[in-house]
């Protein structure tokens, strides 16, 4: 794993017992050239595709559920897990809970045209749709969103992640590439 990092909310208090309720997630990373697939939400914000695993789901199972609903693309391969975020959070809805989700992050390489998404209610809601775009645009769109306070719920896991996918992903790779090319 190239990363692993946790997120806490402020708002937990140290001297509180809190109930805990613990959810798995996945999240894909899928690149076409210089592009990334992401999901553009309410035409300012962007996340990669993915979302919670059902508990009689693998992570595989969910991840390719995932992208279909989301993005449309029915035939992907899942190439390896790059990393993990663990974020603890009040929950809105009930002060004494913690939501604790762990993301697990999966390069993936996606084939065809898309079909028609599957998309809940509330995220037709957020417009949300899948777009191309570089990393860089992406990580500068949702900086300026979280300066404007539009902060959404996912905005600080997703410019980290973006961040650790740029920095670490895109640097293992420039090395094997150099490795393989070196002696040509």
């Amino acid at each position: 794993m190239l990363f692993n990092e946790e997120i806490i909310d402020r708002n937990i208090l140290s001297n509180k017992a809190y109930s805990v309720e613990e959810k798995r997630a996945v999240r894909a990373v899928i690149f076409n050239r210089n592009n990334i697939l992401l999901m553009k939400v309410n035409d300012a914000e962007y996340k990669l595709p993915g979302g919670t695993a059902q508990p009689y789901e693998n992570n595989m199972k969910a991840l390719i559920r995932e992208i279909k609903e989301k993005t449309g693309f029915v035939s992907c391969i899942i190439k390896e897990n790059i990393g993990q975020v663990l974020e603890r959070c009040v929950d809105r809805n009930n002060r004494d809970s913690i939501c604790e989700t762990v993301s697990s992050y999966y390069v993936c390489e996606v084939f065809g045209a898309p079909a028609e998404t599957n998309l809940s209610v509330s995220e037709k809601l957020d417009r949300m749709e899948a777009v191309w775009i570089t990393i860089d645009e992406a990580i500068e769109k949702n900086e300026i969103a979280r300066k404007q306070n539009n902060s959404s719920e996912f905005l600080n896991r997703e410019i980290m992640s973006l961040n650790q996918i740029k920095n670490e992903y895109f640097k293992l790779k420039t090395k094997e590439y150099d490795e393989k090319t070196k002696n040509l």
